[in-house]
């Protein structure tokens, strides 16, 4: 663990000098899903790239430090730590009820004054006075600060699907997203698809998007053990075959719809196809228990919860399928992690995913119950197309590395700071991007 301070830079030394960036991690392991990957990601991607006089320091604060410090394998890639402890981000069941009564009454309540003032949080001053160069937001929660800084937009799901978020969640999110994005000096997206939805959205030019696109975490994370993949059978009573869908449990995760089609085939074809869902079980969550007990899908469904990175990639090993039936994402990094675990894909159409998978996948319509349990359904009864297709996967996966996503956002921030650019720079911040 290396001591934060004051890094003993002036305005004048970084006119001349490498630069040190400060990414955003605050907050804790087992919340932001897909976030925290990304973290990891650019973590280890770092960890590979030593420039000398280069350092990468990740913001974040030592009660909420644990998930992250394993990824920081190299001396240029250290904590920063924020003053005091993070605050918890899991609510109170009293928070939580006051919000659903909130949410029941909201469409009483006379529109003038409603929605309120948005609150954008401001600097403490740790950045600035750590001697930062740039900072790098990775996700939407970011702070107003004079340095200039990336920020990162994982997607506009609020504008698309606007029956799963209130009015004061519509506005707040907008709010922030227009203001960060006008403070930026570059807004980076993971795919062409995201570039063309936040203009679209919110009338940014193209030249301030840049589209960095992610890459799958599983190649940093050790094989399981044979010993754990035993305890993970027997913990969960695995069968034989099964599904896997790792998603935190919000509603545009379209686990109804999965369910549906499970029933369906059960109930149509006969067709009895296990389902293993892992991820964070959030307030959606006593939802989606209704429907497996109405369905009466008990003895074919199991949700694990949130688990560990070596759980994750010990159920990576043993399922048969990944689906991924989500009806919006911003870049889907469950399929990247799918086709890089040699396991093949049945995903949805939505969004940015069909780009995504390219001919590595069997698509179907995540808004169609009966579409989802064909696309099932043929890959269950044929090894054939599955060998096919996860042959395309391990091919569509080998184009996405941590260590080039690392490189391109590192000619992106020499750019954005005026710094020398080398041929490699030149070539990444040109290209057409993977997706």
């Amino acid at each position: 663990m290396h001591n934060n301070g004051n890094l003993g830079l002036t305005y004048m030394d970084t006119q001349q000098s490498p630069f040190h960036i400060g990414i955003d991690a605050r907050f804790p392991g087992g919340v932001l899903g897909g976030v925290e990957q990304t973290v990891k990601g650019l973590a280890h991607g770092f960890s590979c790239l030593a420039t000398p006089g280069e350092q990468i320091h990740f913001l974040c604060h030592r009660n909420a430090s644990d998930w992250l410090t394993p990824a920081l394998q190299a001396p240029h890639c250290t904590p920063l730590y924020m003053p005091g402890d993070l605050p918890a981000y899991r609510k109170s069941s009293a928070t939580r009820w006051c919000q659903w009564a909130l949410h029941r009454i909201w469409p009483w309540i006379p529109t003038w004054g409603r929605l309120g003032r948005v609150r954008i949080a401001s600097s403490d001053g740790t950045a600035e006075t750590a001697g930062l160069h740039l900072l790098h937001f990775t996700h939407s929660d970011s702070f107003l600060t004079r340095l200039p800084f990336l920020y990162q937009i994982h997607d506009l799901q609020h504008r698309h699907l606007p029956a799963f978020f209130s009015k004061r969640e519509q506005y707040v999110r907008d709010a922030r997203y227009q203001r960060f994005c006008t403070d930026a000096r570059q807004v980076t997206v993971m795919t062409r698809w995201g570039r063309r939805d936040l203009i679209a959205q919110y009338g940014i030019t193209e030249a301030k998007i840049a589209v960095i696109p992610w890459a799958p975490l599983l190649p940093f994370l050790p094989p399981p053990a044979p010993g754990l993949l035993r305890e993970l059978d027997q913990r969960w009573n695995l069968p034989e075959r099964f599904l896997f869908y790792p998603a935190q449990t919000w509603p545009h995760k379209n686990h109804l719809a999965l369910l549906e089609a499970l029933a369906w085939l059960r109930d149509v074809h006969r067709l009895r196809i296990p389902l293993v869902c892992s991820g964070l079980q959030n307030r959606h969550y006593p939802v989606i228990r209704r429907r497996v007990e109405a369905l009466g899908l008990g003895d074919l469904v199991c949700f694990t919860g949130f688990i560990s990175d070596a759980e994750l990639r010990g159920l990576y090993a043993r399922a048969d399928i990944l689906v991924f039936p989500s009806q919006f994402e911003g870049f889907g990094m469950p399929v990247l992690e799918a086709f890089s675990a040699g396991l093949p894909v049945v995903c949805s159409t939505a969004a940015c995913l069909p780009d995504l998978c390219g001919d590595a996948a069997r698509l179907f319509d995540p808004d169609a119950p009966e579409a989802i349990a064909a696309a099932l359904a043929e890959l269950w009864n044929q090894p054939e197309r599955r060998c096919e297709l996860r042959e395309r996967g391990l091919r569509r996966a080998a184009a996405f590395t941590w260590e080039q996503t690392c490189r391109h956002f590192r000619a992106l921030y020499r750019q954005v700071l005026n710094r020398p650019l080398t041929d490699e720079d030149q070539h990444l911040l040109a290209a057409t991007p993977l997706v």
